[in-house]
């Protein structure tokens, strides 16, 4: 009886505290990565996550925020779209980022829908102002 008492409290323990372990989105992170063209090119995103569910903004250079939808955490793994405009005239295009977070790193992998390719990112925690 008393095995069983301690055996369901480690397990309550390890359920509950295996998001904490993961580590936390919440915050600043940057990727830095290399266009078609070659060119160096910076991502930024900033997270903060309720329960399993994930909000902020991602930034692509020097153009506007782009604000995350369908955000969601599960433990170390993450989801979310962002969708932007190239410019007037042209139609919308979602962004789908999944990924997974090791302590201060997250690596993703960025597709856009209704197009073919991927592209993988590592994002490293920053203390730098968004």
């Amino acid at each position: 009886m008393r095995f069983s008492r301690r055996l369901c409290a480690f397990i309550a323990w390890a359920l509950l505290s295996a998001p904490l372990l993961a580590g936390s989105l919440d915050g600043i992170w940057l990727a830095k990565y290399q266009d078609r063209q070659g060119r160096s090119r910076e991502m930024w995103f900033q997270f903060a996550t309720v329960k399993e569910k994930l909000t902020g903004k991602v930034r692509i250079g020097p153009a506007a925020d782009l604000y995350i939808q369908n955000g969601k955490v599960a433990r170390n793994r993450v989801s979310f779209e962002v969708v932007f405009q190239y410019d007037e005239g042209y139609r919308p295009e979602t962004m789908v980022f999944t990924g997974k977070l090791e302590g201060d790193t997250l690596r993703l992998t960025r597709t856009t829908k209704g197009k073919e390719g991927a592209q993988n990112l590592v994002a490293q925690r920053t203390a730098e102002k968004l």
